[in-house]
């Protein structure tokens, strides 16, 4: 199977394996790698360049003349934007064989989200962490969707964590409000917590 550059897969492989990543969020990374070492390679051939054309008795860049160092950075551009678009077109095929390999999933990550970060916000706060990582509205709406079937119950949970007693005056029990609101709950959801968090179960 054709991962591209060893160094992209061996970055790509080595994030996966601390986490589930969206495939937004791993070519994001993976372009940063790649400008990253685009840049060191950069440097060191110019050094190179440099010290072979003074062991040769030639004249070093420093007293090259303006019109020969505008020619010459023009070129290293234009050779920067060349390499970058080859790599953009590895990482695309990168990412295309880690989801066929069944390495990279979008719907895993948001499923991985919706566990980590269910137990502790509401639909609100998790679909602020959903569009952050780049996944697609229709799954972003489809995790939501299934997340708000238990979001009394977390929230309740959470509540109890974190408090666990009525609230003995108004003030303490608009700072419960606040705190629940402040986790993305949504408004109905606190309020029928506020109401039911005291009774047995």
């Amino acid at each position: 199977m054709g991962f591209g550059s060893p160094s992209l897969k061996g970055k790509a492989l080595q994030w996966l394996a601390q986490r589930e990543h969206s495939r937004a969020e791993l070519q994001s990374k993976l372009l940063r790698h790649a400008r990253q070492v685009q840049r060191k390679a950069a440097a060191n051939p110019a050094d190179a360049a440099g010290f072979a054309a003074d062991d040769d008795g030639v004249l070093g860049s420093s007293a090259a003349t303006p019109a020969a160092r505008s020619a010459q950075a023009a070129e290293a551009a234009e050779s920067a934007a060349s390499a970058l678009a080859l790599e953009h077109t590895r990482i695309t095929q990168l990412l295309d064989d880690l989801a066929a390999a069944g390495l990279q999933s979008d719907n895993r990550t948001a499923q991985s989200l919706s566990r980590t970060k269910g137990s502790r916000c509401g639909v609100h706060r998790l679909k602020q962490h959903l569009q952050a990582k780049g996944l697609a509205p229709e799954l972003v709406a489809q995790t939501l969707g299934e997340a708000s079937g238990s979001e009394y119950e977390r929230a309740l949970e959470l509540w109890r964590r974190r408090y666990g007693e009525p609230a003995t005056d108004n003030a303490e029990r608009a700072r419960q409000v606040r705190f629940l609101m402040s986790r993305g709950f949504d408004s109905d959801v606190v309020r029928r917590v506020m109401r039911g968090a005291f009774e047995p179960d």
